[in-house]
């Protein structure tokens, strides 16, 4: 703000006496005093030509003396104590528009209202009273014609609270409530705290807490101290208990989470060894007759137990067929399989004095035994649909052939990928991506006289 003319004249200095929030006031700065000079009439009736949603005072007098010219209405949507300190830009004209980054436009009203403060300490008494007086006016104006002010930004907002120190602020105070600047003076004070307070010890490596969610999303039943135990007992880290809570991952209060116990596949794997699956499905034969294909499997491994091939299948038939797919000594405790006729109660009894209990599925719900028909449906796809069986014993031989090859040779991605019945143990992954070890070349055996083959490695004769 540019400094007033030390000429005022008594008609200036009259302007002190009167009431800031008085309608009188609001309308001596619209129609000038009779006494008044050539300065003060710049304040007097607006341009004819403006809009009624113009302000009268949009447009100085070019009578107006520097040191008012610079005091002229700020812009409607702005807070008249923020536009009246403001300063033009000096670098652009009128005509163009300059762009800038809004973290250096924050910058520089900071250092523009430190300047102003700076300068407003070595200004005399008299100039600074003449002028709280006529930003007083300004704002009995605002408040007259319901102006609504914008909101002030951080700068501003420290600096009112900075002036607050030096006088009665309660008193002086309209843009705002009291309410107010009691609380940008807490949230001021509360970042001050919080910088004193800044964290003294350092955060552990990010590869450690991704291992600590990890650990808090894989073991759901595990806690802190747990978790704790754990690094410091096996891995050799010491981590506090505190600090592995703050890395876990956050549960619900007072509801059940999804991770809140053990998971479905956990479960299911948990029981999967000692359940038994069971199926028939139909085949046709070259002469268009139907044949039964019974396929007993093993739910942990994938493995299949047992398989056998007739043209009329019985109950008594059937329990012949679990007599010779199951040991006499087994683990196995429940089997699955749906409600055909074929599996009567009295197979069901039979099987009882296995200790196996029984589990039917649903009527019309082959997806409750899913294993078993994804089992069935992978038999058609690789081998049934590419073949014509002749006949009963034609189609055993096929399907023995083919359930060695499933065993023994055929990987399954759900074990890892791995195989039921490896003939032998894992070959260990290679160093390099994509070379073979030295001393050794791969062996291809044929399946299904070469509708399949398997490949291993074999050690090159020297």
């Amino acid at each position: 703000m540019s400094e007033p003319d030390k000429t005022s004249t008594p008609g200036e200095e009259a302007m002190s006496e009167l009431d800031i929030g008085s309608t009188l006031g609001a309308k001596s700065m619209s129609e000038p005093d009779m006494g008044s000079t050539p300065g003060e009439e710049s304040m007097s009736e607006p341009d004819k030509g403006s809009t009624p949603g113009e302000e009268t005072m949009s447009e100085p007098d070019k009578g107006l003396a520097p040191g008012v010219e610079s005091m002229s209405e700020p812009d409607n949507g702005s807070t008249p104590s923020e536009e009246a300190m403001s300063e033009p830009d000096i670098g652009s004209t009128p005509g163009e528009e300059c762009e800038y980054n809004p973290h250096d436009i924050v910058i520089a009203h900071t250092a523009i209202l430190v300047a102003q403060v700076l300068a407003l300490a070595l200004r005399s008494q008299a100039q600074l009273q003449a002028e709280n007086l006529f930003l007083r006016k300004q704002l009995g104006l605002y408040q007259e014609r319901g102006v609504a002010p914008r909101r002030p930004g951080a700068p501003s907002r420290w600096l009112l609270g900075l002036l607050s120190r030096w006088f009665d602020w309660r008193g002086a105070l309209v843009v705002v409530r009291p309410e107010t600047l009691i609380r940008w003076q807490r949230q001021g004070f509360r970042l001050l705290w919080r910088w004193k307070s800044r964290p003294g010890r350092p955060p552990i490596p990010p590869e450690l807490r991704g291992w600590i969610r990890k650990m808090s999303r894989g073991n759901p039943l595990w806690g802190q101290e747990r978790i704790a135990s754990e690094l410091r007992v096996k891995l050799g880290l010491r981590v506090s208990p505190r600090t592995v809570r703050k890395y876990m991952v956050p549960r619900p209060r007072g509801g059940r989470s999804r991770y809140d116990g053990q998971r479905w596949s956990t479960f299911l794997r948990n029981h999967a060894p000692h359940v038994i699956a069971a199926d028939f499905f139909t085949v046709v034969t070259a002469k268009f007759d139907l044949i039964r294909v019974l396929v007993v499997m093993e739910h942990g491994s994938r493995r299949i137990l047992h398989f056998n091939v007739t043209e009329h299948p019985t109950a008594q038939w059937t329990l012949q067929q679990f007599r010779e797919a199951l040991p006499w000594e087994h683990d196995y405790c429940y089997l699955v399989h749906d409600r055909d006729s074929i599996f009567s109660a009295s197979l069901d009894e039979s099987l009882k004095g296995f200790g196996i209990q029984i589990m039917k599925t649903p009527p019309r719900s082959p997806q409750t035994n899913a294993h078993c028909e994804r089992l069935i449906g992978t038999i058609r796809r690789d081998c049934l649909d590419h073949v014509i069986p002749l006949g009963e014993i034609h189609t055993r031989r096929i399907l023995g052939e083919w359930a060695k090859h499933y065993n023994r040779g055929r990987p399954h991605s759900s074990l890892g990928p791995g195989i039921p019945e490896p003939r032998e143990r894992p070959i260990p992954v290679q160093s390099h991506r994509h070379r073979l070890p030295a001393g050794a070349k791969i062996e291809a055996a044929t399946v299904l006289g070469g509708l399949h083959h398997e490949y291993r490695l074999r050690p090159t004769p020297s």
